[in-house]
């Protein structure tokens, strides 16, 4: 494939989101920091940045150190979120606001991308969740319920896409699923093009620090970050989550790319581990 985009507007798209977030900063609206690891601040900045997203509906916030406890509080909360999601129905799935349950990762691993009653379930002891709570950088973490949307299927899995950020710049794209290849046809680079240029809105959108402790080397005052996109049915590209950046030792998993070798379009498993 050729350029992702023209590289001339994307420098004066970068030093205009530089200098907003300096302003924004001198005004002391910067505060608080984004956090890429929770969808809440991902569908308020598709909301500013005007980027379609899937909606997702709150189940309540708690205290991380009490839905990490043995307290009861925690049981009761969980058991909150359950009764809410049985009156969601069918069609619905729960996350946390760092991540979806191991369930929905493994059943989409599988190439199982159809609804199923075991998607509503939410619960701190869930393997993935656990780890990934722990290193939620604030206090509180919140539970979501998200309709399930029916993307498109390529060979047997969701055509979703990968955008990598790193300092205020896309270094790369990903098809997700390694598991099979993207053909580089019209259709796959228009998807490209549309998830480019929303991920552009979000770059230049996006004017706080980042709070995201636990990567090392990175300018907090600049986007670092990766943003998942999918096709849906009708051939709309919408938003589904971010995530912090790919990083040596962590970060978020390259998709097709080689770890550490993040550049341009990768439609092919460059590695043999998938997400």
């Amino acid at each position: 494939m050729g350029k992702l985009f023209d590289e001339g507007e994307l420098d004066r798209q970068i030093a205009e989101g530089r200098r907003l977030r300096q302003e924004m900063q001198r005004a002391g609206a910067a505060s608080g920091g984004f956090n890429p690891l929770s969808l809440g601040h991902w569908l308020s900045l598709c909301a500013a940045a005007r980027v379609p997203a899937v909606p997702a509906l709150s189940l309540g916030r708690i205290a991380i150190d009490v839905i990490m406890s043995e307290d009861p509080a925690a049981r009761a909360f969980e058991k909150t979120m359950a009764a809410q999601m049985a009156v969601f129905g069918m069609g619905w799935m729960a996350r946390w606001d760092c991540c979806a349950m191991a369930e929905t990762k493994w059943r989409l691993s599988k190439g199982e991308h159809q609804w199923d009653p075991a998607l509503a379930d939410i619960f701190a002891e869930d393997m993935r969740a656990l780890d990934l709570i722990g290193d939620f950088p604030d206090t509180e973490i919140e539970g979501w319920a998200r309709p399930w949307m029916s993307f498109a299927i390529h060979s047997g899995w969701p055509i979703e896409y990968r955008v990598f950020v790193q300092n205020d710049r896309i270094i790369g794209v990903s098809n997700y699923y390694p598991q099979r290849q993207l053909q580089d046809d019209g259709e796959t680079k228009e998807d490209i093009r549309r998830a480019t240029d929303m991920a552009l809105r979000l770059i230049g959108a996006q004017k706080r620090r980042l709070n995201c402790p636990r990567l090392s080397g990175f300018d907090m005052g600049l986007n670092h970050w990766t943003a998942d996109f999918g096709r849906l049915q009708s051939g709309a590209i919408i938003f589904l989550e971010g995530g912090p950046p790919h990083a040596s030792g962590g970060g978020a998993h390259p998709c097709c790319f080689e770890p550490g070798k993040i550049d341009g379009v990768a439609l092919s498993a460059r590695w043999d581990c998938a997400p």
